[in-house]
């Protein structure tokens, strides 16, 4: 069953072309149109809902058009985890200084929160405790999780006088009962204490 896109010829006999289409071309049309479709045969509620929504993983994140919203998904790899495939939007409107351009959907739960100050002193937390290791460096413990989850944390730093970064410089690890990562703050290539660090754990 292959499509013949040079159906029917203007030399083709009328004869032909009933078993041309019927045999090749409506049947590729057909599979192609229900495949993660509804294919209903008369008009019904339902013409063209998707079923499954199955994506061709694309090599990375893709450049913002503007007025086009894009939906796709590629693969990253989280810390304490291989390299999978994720669900990934990018508006149309290349976003102000700050902004994220892309947003990863692939949403788990929050397992723990925590927002300290550059002491490592907790100002509000959730499941979460913080110390300060060295200067920049502050270390998160997260209990009651189990040691089979698999753990992703996301973080934002606070800070005046010019813009920092901050990484997890070493991997979630499961010791004595806790979940223990490390959070590293730079402003300029150097260490670095903050103002105030937030960070969400998800698990999953």
């Amino acid at each position: 069953m292959t499509f013949n896109p040079n159906l029917p010829q203007v030399t083709d006999k009328l004869r032909q072309f009933p078993g041309d289409v019927t045999t090749n071309n409506w049947p590729r049309l057909t599979a192609n149109f229900g495949a993660n479709h509804i294919f209903n045969n008369a008009s019904a509620s339902t013409d063209g809902y998707h079923t499954i929504a199955k994506w061709s993983n694309q090599a990375g994140a893709q450049v913002a058009i503007t007025g086009v919203g894009q939906l796709y998904t590629r693969t990253i790899t989280g810390p304490n985890t291989k390299a999978t495939e994720q669900l990934a939007y990018i508006p149309g409107t290349n976003p102000v200084a700050g902004d994220f351009p892309e947003v990863i959907l692939t949403v788990m739960p929050v397992r723990a929160c925590i927002f300290f100050n550059n002491a490592g002193g907790v100002i509000s937390s959730y499941n979460a405790s913080s110390s300060h290791i060295a200067t920049g460096i502050y270390e998160i413990t997260i209990p009651g999780l189990p040691s089979t989850m698999k753990i992703y944390p996301q973080a934002l730093v606070y800070a005046t006088g010019g813009l920092c970064t901050v990484n997890v410089n070493v991997a979630p690890a499961f010791s004595a009962g806790n979940w223990v990562f490390r959070l590293a703050v730079q402003r300029s290539g150097s260490a670095f204490n903050p103002d105030g660090v937030f960070c969400l754990v998800y698990g999953g």
